[in-house]
């Protein structure tokens, strides 16, 4: 029975992420319909990082902070791959060149640099013209498969059947808003990528079946002690973190197609939403 549990909660993952990923590619959803999505999602990625990771995360904590420690690792982890992805898209002098002319800033007088807000025009402008697409990708295709992961680990050491079906349900949920905020990501890089792209799609779908099936097939007592899972989870909320932040709310705050309480509408209602589940899980 719990095989049979397990095998059905293992595929709605996948099929969960497969159709969420594959809705901005098939689908030809409005610009507004598409903010809107993103901003709810980014809103319920926060909630689950600091809501539902982060608070695992330090169930086991001692005297040490582990919890709060690997959030903020896992963050930084996210920040360091992004910026190395991205340095090493740009490497010539042209397009060095090209970037501080397209930029056309001047030097600070007073010595300190001002600080754009996620929400600023000059903040969309300035991660246009430093940022590559395939950083971003890579971040959030990287931060998503490490959560799935995760994810995956937590279903596979469910005492029961019933705590299966309740952990599953929820995460088969929040899975689809996961893979439609990456697959809208993916939609807007260039065709030429489509080799990448696939590789990206398939790393993040494949992420929590295989978890599943590897981690019951390979009985590890040690997950069944907590503590490492509840250090996955808090690795994996500052991963996410990153991802809500940056990725998805940082690439559509500053959109002109929705008024100022419409953003905020829809990121609280995602936040919310993710927020509210955690009665029941």
């Amino acid at each position: 029975m719990e095989d049979l549990v397990l095998s059905f909660v293992a595929a709605s993952n996948l099929v969960s992420a497969a159709v969420g990923l594959g809705l901005p590619h098939k689908l030809a959803l409005s610009a507004v319909f598409s903010t809107i999505a993103n901003l709810f999602i980014g809103g319920l990625i926060i909630s689950t990082a600091i809501v539902h990771l982060l608070a695992e995360g330090v169930e086991s904590d001692g005297e040490f902070p582990w919890g709060f420690a690997l959030c903020g690792a896992g963050y930084l982890i996210m920040a360091s791959i992004e910026v190395a992805a991205d340095g090493s898209e740009r490497t010539s002098p042209e397009d060095m060149y090209c970037e501080l002319r397209s930029a056309n800033e001047e030097p600070p007088v007073d010595g300190f640099q001002r600080v754009d807000s996620l929400s600023s025009p000059e903040y969309a402008r300035r991660r246009h013209v430093h940022h590559t697409p395939d950083a971003g990708a890579l971040a959030t295709t990287l931060a998503l498969a490490v959560h799935s992961a995760g994810d995956g680990m937590a279903i596979s050491v469910q005492p029961t059947s019933h705590r299966v079906l309740v952990i599953g349900f929820a995460i088969v949920a929040h899975k689809f808003f996961a893979a439609y905020a990456l697959g809208t990501i993916l939609a807007h890089r260039p065709t030429r990528e489509r080799r990448r792209n696939l590789f990206y799609a398939t790393l993040f779908v494949l992420s929590t079946p295989v978890t599943i099936v590897v981690a019951h097939l390979v009985v590890f007592d040690t997950l069944k002690r907590g503590a490492p899972v509840h250090r996955a989870s808090a690795l994996c909320s500052g991963s996410l973190l990153y991802v809500g932040i940056h990725e998805i709310l940082g690439a559509y705050l500053d959109s002109p197609l929705l008024s100022t309480p419409a953003k905020l509408l829809s990121i609280w209602a995602g936040f919310l939403l993710m927020t509210l589940l955690a009665i029941w899980v």
